[in-house]
This record gives C-alpha cells, structure tokens and sequence, in this order.
C-alpha cells in the first residue's frame, strides 16, 4: 500500500490531497488516514482525504492503514511541508535579485 500526495510541499492556504492506492490497483476497504500517529480520517470506500487551506500545523507524518484483498496493511510514512507563503515570497525576491546581479 503507497499513500499519494498532491505534493510534499504546499503552500500555506493551498489545497493538499492524499490518497491510500492499493497495489495492483485493488481496492482498498476500511481506510484509515493518519497524522503523526493520530487518526485523522475513516472511510469504508477508499476516498481521498483532502486538506484546504493548509497551515503550518498541517506539516507532519502522514500514512494509511486499511484492508487489502481483506488483509491488513499500512503505507510508509510520508512527511508532508506547508511552507510559509511569505518565505517563498521572500526567496523568490532573493532570487530575481540574484539574476538580475549576473546579467
């Protein structure tokens, strides 16, 4: 079992989605989302769990745990990173100067 993210890095105030996907692409019954070891997300059809707006508290290990062809399975952790709009801001500002310098 993989979990799937829209990204690993999001923007705060962007939208993330995340998705148990089964090998083979079997389905997946019972599925249950996780962060940082707290569940987050119960659906007995495996739906994607989505995320609007992320914050910073949003940032964490993530998994899934459900049933595979009726046995138990859980995906590696994925760690998930909401950025600070300001700070992408502000390297993107850094780096036009900085091409700018070199022309």
């Amino acid at each position: 079992m993989l979990l799937q993210a829209s990204a690993e890095e999001v923007l705060e105030g962007e939208s993330l989605f995340l998705r148990c996907h089964g090998w083979r692409n079997w389905k997946i019954k019972k599925v249950i989302y996780y962060k940082d070891d707290m569940a987050l997300k119960y659906s007995y059809e495996n739906q994607v769990f989505s995320i609007t707006n992320a914050s910073l508290n949003d940032s964490g290990s993530y998994f899934c745990k459900g049933l595979l062809q009726k046995q138990p399975c859980v995906s590696e952790p994925l760690r998930i990173t909401v950025i600070k709009g300001e700070l992408v801001r502000e390297k993107e500002i850094v780096h036009s100067r900085e091409r700018r310098e070199d022309i």
